[in-house]
């Protein structure tokens, strides 16, 4: 088996003795039936006898691997094409952060409009909805602001989420919202 020093330094060997080793060499026994799985019915089917494998890393973590394949003789990768698996490792990897951030941000902002008991919109998102409709254009607006009677009451007997569905299920017969849509209910601290 030929491989990078990387490799011969991951799993402990020299060059010298791991070019004597097979795939079975350096799986761990717990998965000795997934590598002779993958090889009778991926590799050998395929007529795959190279394997270039880069990991993806993100935050110290493998999460995933880039493997580039040859079908044909056996062959021994060039340094250009190890530093090309690497990069492209690095740029999913890379992907791959931007989309957890993108969905930590998303997070964030569905937070801040939230009231976190009840899950109805909160006086931020009240405040940001009157700026945004605030244009001639959205004249003229209307505004119902209702106190529920006992809605306290409700809650502690029922649960925090029977009072404000009390509310909403009111405020769906007695007034639609526009072209249908369910009115908005917002939990006002």
């Amino acid at each position: 088996m030929e491989a990078n020093p990387a490799a011969w330094s991951t799993y402990g060997y020299t060059r010298e003795e791991f070019v004597g080793l097979t795939g079975r060499d350096i799986v761990h026994p717990d998965y000795h039936h997934l590598f002779l799985r993958l090889t009778e019915n991926y590799l050998v089917p395929l007529g795959i006898t190279s394997i270039l494998d880069a990991g993806i890393m993100l935050e110290g973590k493998l999460v995933g691997v880039l493997c580039l394949e040859h079908i044909g003789e056996k062959r021994r990768w060039h340094s250009d094409e190890e530093v090309f698996a690497s990069t492209v490792a690095s740029m999913v990897a890379q992907l791959y952060a931007n989309i957890q951030r993108k969905l930590a941000e998303e997070r964030t902002r569905y937070i801040s409009f939230h009231d976190g008991l009840t899950d109805l919109y909160n006086r931020y998102y009240l405040e940001e909805e009157m700026n945004r409709l605030d244009t001639p254009r959205q004249l003229p607006i209307s505004l119902i602001m209702v106190d529920a009677n006992n809605l306290k009451l409700v809650n502690d007997t029922f649960g925090h989420y029977a009072g404000p569905a009390g509310v909403e299920m009111n405020l769906s017969f007695s007034c639609p919202g526009p072209q249908g849509k369910k009115p908005g209910l917002y939990a006002i601290e």
